[in-house]
């Protein structure tokens, strides 16, 4: 592994130092009263989810970055709304971390909504329900989450703890959200399945499975610790969660970020190639 003095001090863009970078399907925005040679919104996409309607969503310009050079006559599907001009594109460039600088412009479709939901992978359970279903969340299952919260933070045996409701029959349910039913989900590592299961009903009487883990709770707070700790700006990327679920039986530090460089690969290189997951806007130009 190497030290923080032999990398960059951050994985990011710096004012002054301009990198090549690309955005496959880039959502562009303009007021239509700005000269032309204003900087325009090059949009940043993220998926929500809204707690009111128990939907997630798709927010085409969720944030945005500056960008200039934008050939506004030759966007796809351009429109016109509430004095604003947008359209889509394919774009080359250099980013600085604040604006875009287009070098190479083409046609492309607008940014689409990812095949994926942001309720599945932390409120439907994996695992299946027992014959009669789920038995209902009581006030005592509630106080002793805390004790299994901090069992998996302090056992190395364990690689983290997620809570799902589903209904009865364990499909995601909106109103299940207000406890009716609540499943814990546990991931460990190791072979000592029997003693896991031992442990974690000491101190919790609730309905629960076990689900097999790569990584170890105290591992992933290793490599978050040395991502955070090997001078690099994390502020400046979206952490959508950084091992505190189980992923399909494996934790995994997972990252949105709305752009990637090459020094951000190197920083992940530097924990010796842990399972990581990664979903990118703006990408590095090899």
């Amino acid at each position: 592994m190497s030290s923080s003095a032999d990398v960059p001090a951050s994985p990011y863009p710096a004012a002054g130092n301009p990198v090549p970078m690309r955005v496959q399907s880039a959502w562009i925005q303009r007021r239509t009263d700005a000269p032309a040679s204003t900087a325009a919104r090059l949009c940043l996409p993220r998926m929500t989810f809204d707690m009111a309607t128990a939907e997630d969503s798709f927010q085409p310009c969720w944030a945005y970055v500056k960008v200039v050079g934008v050939d506004f006559g030759a966007l796809s599907s351009p429109s016109t709304q509430d004095d604003w001009i947008s359209g889509s594109a394919a774009l080359e460039g250099t980013f600085d971390g604040t604006t875009f600088v287009v070098t190479g412009q083409s046609s492309a479709p607008a940014p689409q909504r990812p095949d994926v939901s942001v309720i599945a992978p932390d409120e439907v359970p994996t695992c299946a329900p027992p014959a009669g279903g789920w038995p209902k969340v009581t006030s005592k299952m509630l106080d002793q989450f805390g004790a299994v919260q901090t069992l998996v933070r302090k056992d190395k045996r364990f690689g983290g703890v997620r809570v799902s409701h589903p209904d009865i029959e364990g499909n995601w349910d909106p109103v299940a959200i207000g406890m009716q039913y609540q499943v814990l989900e546990i991931g460990y590592v190791g072979a000592d399945e029997d003693g896991v299961r031992q442990a974690v009903e000491k101190v919790y009487d609730g309905p629960y499975c076990l689900q097999r883990a790569e990584q170890s709770m105290a591992e992933m707070r290793a490599q978050r610790k040395q991502l955070e700790s090997g001078g690099y700006d994390m502020s400046a990327m979206t952490l959508q969660s950084v091992g505190e679920g189980v992923d399909g039986g494996t934790p995994v530090l997972s990252f949105t970020v709305d752009y990637r460089t090459e020094a951000f690969d190197r920083m992940l290189e530097d924990l010796g190639d842990p399972p990581v997951r990664i979903e990118a806007y703006l990408e590095y130009v090899d």
